[in-house]
């Protein structure tokens, strides 16, 4: 329910894009307006303010805005605070990035290692990621496909999803690496490991030692 009127915005925004062709170049900018608002506190106060006004709201952000943004971005977010719905923008915007990357077969990935990946490491994470998409995406109905072993990279058609990485560093799981993806969890890292063996250490501990005519 919280989601609804932030899908229904998104939803009309996006059919806009369509309709004028500029998928690609809203996107860009949306993705720029959210992280102003992430960025500056004072912006996003002043944009939930309730003693402003809409239409004051709306050329204060057609001020800051000018040139870095298209006209049609500035009047989606005037219709936005006019209907007073200006404390749901950033969801709205998050939306319309989500039914973009959908519309265009574009896969999120985020991938949890202990120390910082290189370019290079990020683009291969996401080759692999591609490749594993694509053959689930071809395997039989009613199968569960998975990240665990898949024939040799190349050995299939790598047509698929595209795939996009969003790399987080997070020194507590101490090494290996993680990827979350449509919905499923690959976790091989040491922490993960670390975990697996001190559960199956405690069932030892816990389980019933058998002696002769019964347990202890």
């Amino acid at each position: 329910m919280a989601k609804l009127i932030p899908n229904r915005y998104a939803d009309a925004f996006f059919e806009l894009a369509q309709e004028q062709g500029k998928v690609d170049e809203l996107a860009e900018e949306a993705e720029y307006f959210l992280d102003a608002l992430r960025q500056n506190r004072e912006l996003t106060s002043f944009m939930v303010h309730p003693q402003i006004t809409a239409s004051q709201k709306s050329e204060a952000v057609r001020n800051i805005f000018a040139g870095q943004v298209s006209d049609t971005m500035l009047g989606f977010t005037g219709v936005v605070f006019y209907k007073k719905r200006e404390d749901q923008l950033a969801d709205i915007l998050d939306a319309f990035l989500a039914k973009v990357k959908e519309y265009k077969g574009i896969v999120t990935a985020k991938v949890t290692t202990a120390l910082p990946l290189t370019e290079a490491q990020i683009a291969r994470v996401a080759e692999l990621l591609t490749h594993k998409l694509a053959l689930a995406n071809t395997a039989r109905p009613g199968s569960e496909p998975t990240f665990g072993p898949q024939p040799a990279y190349g050995s299939e058609p790598t047509f698929g999803p595209r795939v996009e990485i969003v790399a987080v560093t997070d020194p507590s799981v101490i090494g290996g690496i993680s990827i979350q993806a449509e919905g499923r969890v690959f976790d091989a890292t040491l922490k993960k490991k670390i975990g697996d063996i001190k559960t199956l250490c405690g069932q030892t501990q816990s389980a019933p030692t058998m002696i002769r005519g019964g347990t202890t």
